[in-house]
């Protein structure tokens, strides 16, 4: 009986140290690689690279050393929107996206930012968010299994500014979005909560983009992208109950001695 009580309580410590929670992609671009990223859309000035201090243009995030993702689309560009898009190793249905994100906005040269951030499964869009221009929209359904529409939303967001972005996906179906801590709400609303598009069920992709017109100069940068698959709450569940059945047969062969 003690070798039982024992084996279940290795069992549900084995089971907690594979329900914790699973970094799949981890890219901060600081060896100088896009880490593993798949570009496209690239043609004659739209570019997909890796910027520091010491290029032109320079990383606008402004720490000494820094190195980030830069999509820019220059005046009279050609090609589809630049993007660089990550496959993640699971299906993920509870998982945490964070990124950082800088518009560059001036009157003389990138006008128009115009960053995108989407989420697939495969190659169909479960969702977006949008910074156009200073203006944050949503790409995402308002009642599960409703249609696909875009969001807007009501906090504006300044240029020449980094933001913290986290897209918290549950139950494979429903996300938030926080950007510097604060919860997104949809203009006139205050709905917070939304719907991946109907019939997705789970994530698998992560793409950033530039999607500015040919006509317009577009600077946006990304650093610190990060996707944690998070434990389902009923795997979560059936841990606790392992963990309470082992140490209940524990707590009996003490008793017994």
């Amino acid at each position: 009986m003690k070798k039982l009580a024992f084996s279940l309580l290795a069992l549900a410590a084995s089971a907690q140290m594979t329900l914790a929670s699973t970094v799949l992609l981890d890219v901060d671009f600081q060896d100088g690689t896009l880490g593993g990223a798949v570009v496209s859309g690239t043609g004659v000035g739209r570019t997909v690279s890796v910027v520091d201090e010491s290029t032109t243009p320079a990383d606008p995030f402004g720490t000494t050393g820094n190195k980030s993702l830069a999509i820019i689309h220059e005046s009279g560009s050609t090609g589809g929107a630049a993007t660089a898009r990550w496959d993640l190793s699971e299906q993920v249905t509870e998982a945490e996206v964070t990124f950082s994100f800088y518009a560059v906005k001036d009157s003389n040269d990138y006008t128009t930012p115009n960053g995108i951030v989407y989420l697939y499964r495969g190659s169909t869009i479960a969702m977006r968010i949008k910074f156009e221009n200073g203006v944050i929209t949503l790409g995402g359904a308002t009642t599960d299994g409703g249609a696909y529409g875009v969001i807007n939303i009501s906090a504006p967001l300044a240029p020449n500014q980094a933001y913290d972005v986290k897209i918290a996906i549950t139950d494979g179906r429903s996300f938030s979005v926080h950007i510097d801590d604060v919860l997104l709400s949809e203009t006139g609303t205050g709905q917070s909560t939304f719907y991946l598009a109907p019939g997705i069920s789970y994530v698998n992709r992560v793409t950033l983009a530039n999607a500015s017109s040919a006509s317009t100069k577009s600077f946006v940068a990304f650093d610190d992208l990060k996707v944690t698959a998070i434990p389902e709450p009923s795997s979560v569940a059936m841990l606790t109950l392992a963990a309470g059945v082992g140490g209940l047969a524990f707590r009996r062969v003490i008793a017994k001695k």
